[in-house]
């Protein structure tokens, strides 16, 4: 009873400190950015479209007219399900991102401090470790990737799995986080089954062996329930030579974030922009005097993970202070199914960061003062300017597009270039007012012959094009920059004209 009277002041203290890295991005009609952030904003309302018109929201609108232009995306239902009471107080699908950005981050925060609790930390070393989890650097480093905010999900799932392999507690919860991580992120699914690969592995060596097979049977349980969504995703997922996936530096373990007023000055020039390593100052000294008295961690697990994360996270060249030493640790990992489909493997680093949290979170638990000043410190080291917002708007010929219910669209010109997603992520959160299949989209890879059929169609209307238009079964031209000559439709914004032209009616 007593654990439950405090789940509400531990809530109001994820949602509030979360707030606070975030501000003013959980209250803003605003994108962070004109990327991802629209992409994700896009997704989750195509989600929300596709349900409720009993569609499968796996088949997504875009890349129309390429057989494998699905499953190239994360899929985003988990946050989906959380957006359905926002839809309530707001129709405004960017301020819907906005409020799940910040839902994700307090809900990690919490998860955090659950797993800290479950550690042996009391309930203000658990308050500690939600605070000093929502101020790690490694969440501001991706401002813009809201599927990299439900890390709680498999914070959960890692509880669950320790708790199994020390024979207690229910079971079933893992079998549940496993999806709802997979359909959250991708990426955190992945780095979720290592853990528990890793985890199952260390048990042999401990009492907890005659659990693995519990343990592995539960796992396999939680995938299961996800693979009516993976299977698109399986056969499309993007695979990458493992020279051409991402090295961090070494630096990045000791560079704070940027923005930070007080600390953001030693951010290393070597670390990679979405790669914040840093723990905190609140977490070094906490888990430098709990290792100290020797009481930091339950068992091995924890430490071996830290230890595996930590060099999984480095990615497939040892990088320090810019200096390439040696092939990394990663490249065997790279060798497991999907390893190669990881393409900044530092995404993981939070999980390489909970050996430092965890006996921290224990230490400064054992008084409330020592606790309230670890929280002070986090956030303190985390004060920054405020999250920059952009303005976005939706251009007037999307409105005339909903109420002609096209069959496929293209818009000139397709811009296939992944280094600069904007006018093609723009686009797709345009289409929410109409969510009409279009030729055009964006996603972590393109679908086969998109560049070679984009350098076409810009020619358009050349005779090539011509053809292309019509074998793709194209309906809808829609020119942004120039308009045909022989256009149904044009508009002018103050800055470009733009035209339609139907091909079949």
């Amino acid at each position: 009873m007593r654990e439950r009277r405090g789940i509400l002041p531990l809530l109001l203290l994820c949602f509030g400190v979360s707030a606070a890295v975030l501000w003013p991005l959980p209250f803003s009609p605003h994108p962070h950015d004109h990327s991802d952030t629209l992409f994700n904003t896009w997704l989750t309302a195509w989600n929300h479209h596709a349900v409720i018109n009993l569609r499968n929201p796996v088949e997504t609108p875009q890349f129309s007219g390429f057989p494998d232009g699905q499953g190239r995306n994360d899929i985003l239902l988990t946050q989906w399900m959380v957006s359905l009471p926002l839809r309530l107080a707001t129709g405004n699908p960017v301020r819907i991102h906005n409020l799940l950005f910040w839902i994700s981050l307090a809900l990690s925060g919490f998860a955090a401090a659950k797993l800290a609790e479950d550690r042996g930390a009391t309930v203000w070393g658990a308050a500690f470790a939600a605070a000093a989890f929502i101020t790690l650097p490694y969440f501001k480093s991706h401002l813009w990737h809201l599927q990299l905010q439900s890390a709680g999900l498999a914070l959960a799932g890692l509880m669950f799995a320790l708790r199994i392999v020390e024979g207690r507690g229910p079971r079933w919860p893992l079998a549940l986080l496993i999806p709802l991580q997979g359909l959250a992120s991708l990426y955190h699914w992945y780095f979720l089954n290592l853990a528990l690969t890793v985890v199952g592995v260390t048990a042999l060596f401990t009492k907890g062996r005659r659990h693995v097979g519990v343990l592995v049977v539960y796992t396999l349980l939680g995938n299961g329930l996800l693979a009516p969504f993976l299977v698109p995703h399986m056969k499309n997922a993007g695979i990458w030579d493992v020279n051409t996936i991402t090295s961090t530096d070494a630096a990045s373990f000791v560079s704070p974030w940027q923005t930070g007023y007080a600390t953001g000055w030693l951010r290393s020039r070597h670390a990679h922009p979405e790669a914040a390593l840093w723990p905190g100052l609140a977490i070094l000294a906490g888990a430098a005097w709990a290792v100290r008295g020797k009481t930091a961690w339950n068992g091995p697990f924890l430490p071996v993970l830290g230890l595996f994360f930590a060099a999984y996270s480095l990615g497939p060249t040892m990088a320090v202070w810019g200096m390439e030493l040696a092939p990394g640790p990663f490249r065997l990992a790279a060798a497991l199914p999907g390893g190669t489909a990881i393409r900044l493997p530092a995404r993981a680093g939070y999980l390489a960061l909970l050996p430092l949290l965890i006996p921290a979170a224990k230490q400064l638990g054992k008084k409330p003062g020592w606790a309230l000043a670890g929280m002070a410190l986090a956030l303190g080291e985390a004060a920054h300017p405020g999250v920059s917002r952009l303005p976005v708007a939706i251009p007037e010929y999307h409105e005339w597009i909903a109420g002609q219910n096209p069959g496929r669209i293209l818009y000139l010109p397709v811009v296939p270039d992944l280094d600069r997603p904007e006018v093609e992520t723009q686009r797709l959160f345009s289409a929410t007012r109409h969510f009409a299949p279009s030729v055009n989209g964006y996603s972590t890879s393109l679908p086969r012959g998109y560049h070679h059929a984009a350098l076409v169609l810009d020619t358009w209307p050349s005779r090539k094009a011509v053809e292309l238009v019509t074998r793709m079964e194209i309906d809808l031209i829609i020119s942004e920059g120039f308009v045909p000559e022989d256009a149904d439709e044009s508009w002018y914004d103050g800055r470009v004209w733009t035209g339609a032209l139907w091909l079949n009616r």
